[in-house]
């Protein structure tokens, strides 16, 4: 996302290219399953169900262990094993609904959780309608 870029190798290794300013290119050493960026940051779940995140992380100082994360352009959050969502910055929280989701995924300053009644609720940045669910 932005400046660089992660994947996780057939040897489930991170492997990070692109701009290595805030440290973005440095990941981790160990097995993951996904990797996910923002323009300024990284996080990666390895197999053990753990979030490990790098790069600038401005505000997510120690990100939670979580068991499925998303990240947009601009932040992440990650689902804890309750199915709590935990977001990196407090912008990226504006508008979160209590309750549990099952899913997550992310865009451009805004998050979409799916509940376990199938019903998706969206929060963060909200011009231009991206938290308005039809």
């Amino acid at each position: 996302s932005g400046e660089h870029g992660c994947a996780v190798a057939t040897d489930q290794s991170i492997r990070c290219w692109g701009s290595t300013t805030f440290g973005k290119t440095m990941a981790p050493q160990g097995r993951f399953t996904e990797v996910h960026t923002t323009f300024t940051d990284s996080c990666a779940l390895d197999t053990e169900g753990k979030l490990q995140c790098w790069g600038a992380l401005d505000f997510w100082e120690q990100p939670p262990e979580t068991f499925q994360s998303a990240t947009g352009t601009t932040s992440g959050c990650g689902l804890t094993p309750e199915g709590e969502a935990v977001c990196e910055h407090p912008a990226s929280a504006r508008g979160m609904p209590a309750g549990p989701s099952t899913q997550l995924a992310a865009g451009g300053g805004h998050t979409c959780g799916l509940r376990p009644d199938g019903s998706v609720v969206c929060w963060g940045e909200s011009e231009n309608g991206k938290t308005d669910v039809p």
